[in-house]
């Protein structure tokens, strides 16, 4: 929703009347345009678990992404880094590809690839990391950055989300150029603190739609830094495997909120380098 905003599109994918000119100027570099005016997002939606897609297309979201972009298969990887990686994983993954590819032949000038997941469960940290592997073996030459969200006992479904994280760190330290680290215990912290009330999974999601925004809206708008996926490692990693980045945002507001306070710029800088505002919950001043 915050991306459709962002480029004065509608639910049903159409543009706003009377949107902004330069909502629309890069519009093209996360949609694109199939007929009748109507835009589809470039995305490939997987889920081993095909609950959370099923409630995507259920609801007021249903018209944005399509069918032939969901890649879903059942029973799962059951928490599971191995049986997302070796085993549910190798039965999908030319399927995956074959999406990806298509996908692919839809744009001008690929540069990269953005990939979210989550690092804790059986199917964004198993099948995750094979996916990255995949994409480096067949688009050796393009960016690949990811956002992966981090278990944390505040926040746990199970007792093995630490063991599929460090599996699925290997892989985004071997195959990824750029990684900004989100955990869940940070995002908790941020939106307990910045929202005021007790966060539930809604609330990390806006945390991290902001983040994604934020992070990507250089590529999205017309600027001079950071305009491209190259650009990005230049001024982001300082040399090859030192690549996982943090990120902060300010001011953080609720869903709805945006806009009804204006901070002044010594407010901004100083929540901006608050440690409380960082979404990876790691000692900076330790080093």
């Amino acid at each position: 929703r915050l991306a459709l905003r962002e480029h004065g599109l509608t639910e049903a994918v159409t543009p706003k009347d009377g949107a902004a000119v330069a909502a629309n100027t890069n519009m093209e570099v996360f949609f694109h345009k199939v007929r009748d005016g109507k835009y589809v997002p470039r995305a490939v939606l997987v889920d081993l678990e095909p609950g959370v897609i099923a409630r995507i297309e259920g609801g007021d979201m249903s018209q944005l992404f399509d069918e032939s972009s969901i890649v879903r298969k059942i029973p799962g990887a059951a928490n599971n880094w191995a049986r997302g990686y070796n085993v549910e994983g190798e039965r999908v993954i030319d399927q995956i590809m074959n999406v990806i590819d298509s996908a692919v032949e839809k744009t001008k000038g690929l540069q990269g690839f953005l990939m979210t997941h989550s690092i804790g469960g059986g199917s964004g940290s198993g099948l995750g990391s094979l996916i990255l592997e995949r994409l480096r073996q067949a688009y050796p030459k393009k960016r690949i950055f990811t956002f992966s969200v981090a278990p944390s006992p505040l926040i746990s479904d199970s007792a093995v989300e630490p063991y599929n994280a460090i599996l699925t760190l290997q892989r985004i330290l071997d195959h990824a150029d750029g990684a900004v680290i989100l955990d869940n215990e940070a995002l908790f912290r941020i939106a307990k603190a910045k929202l005021n009330r007790s966060p539930n999974y809604m609330d990390l999601n806006h945390i991290i739609a902001l983040i994604v925004s934020s992070v990507t809206a250089s590529l999205r708008f017309p600027g001079k830094l950071n305009t491209d996926l190259s650009e990005f490692v230049t001024n982001l990693v300082p040399f090859p495997g030192n690549h996982f980045l943090t990120a902060s945002f300010a001011p953080m507001r609720g869903p709805g909120q945006e806009g009804q306070l204006r901070p002044n710029f010594p407010e901004l800088a100083r929540e901006t380098f608050a440690q409380d505002n960082f979404t990876a919950a790691i000692g900076l001043a330790a080093g």
